[in-house]
């Protein structure tokens, strides 16, 4: 669980890096409305969508940060992380992501992770550029996506179990 200050670094990096893509549309509302907005913004030609939610026939669900369509119903995905390169955990996230949406019948073209420039040295107003790294994950994330499915079928074991697991 994130401490406010944690919170409030995430929400000020978060907003930092969505200006990198532009004309993006946030989906607000309520959890359960944002797949309806999610697919009615889709449907009108939305170019950039920011919190879009999607959920599988199978009952699997995501939010995504950032999706920038590239063409037709193809997408390029990219998760917002405040460190300073992208992690295992985030390429096992965007797989997830890349799963839902394209049941959904979406095709995901690239996935990335836009993380901070441990480089960066602020001087005056922030450089959204020079604030943010962005690493290409997509191969990482293309040879996670067979490993998905049983740690899926795992998860939902877990949940419609009537006993809690043994968490050792």
């Amino acid at each position: 669980l994130m401490n406010d200050k944690h919170k409030d670094a995430v929400e000020r990096f978060e907003a930092y890096a969505e200006q990198l893509f532009s004309d993006g549309r946030r989906i607000t509302g309520d959890y359960f409305e944002k797949d309806r907005m999610t697919a009615k913004l889709l449907a009108t030609g939305a170019q950039t969508l920011f919190q879009a939610k999607f959920t599988a026939p199978d009952n699997t669900a995501c939010l995504t940060d950032v999706m920038v369509r590239v063409g037709g119903d193809e997408f390029d995905i990219y998760e917002i992380k405040v460190s300073t390169k992208a992690k295992p955990d985030h390429t096992w996230d965007l797989a997830f992501q890349k799963r839902v949406i394209e049941a959904c019948g979406y095709r995901v073209r690239k996935t990335a992770v836009v993380h901070v420039n441990g480089q960066y040295i602020r001087n005056g107003n922030i450089d959204v550029m020079a604030l943010t790294g962005i690493t290409d994950v997509t191969d990482e994330v293309n040879a996670t996506m067979p490993a998905l499915d049983p740690k899926i079928k795992d998860a939902f074991d877990v949940i419609l179990s009537p006993e809690c697991p043994d968490v050792s």
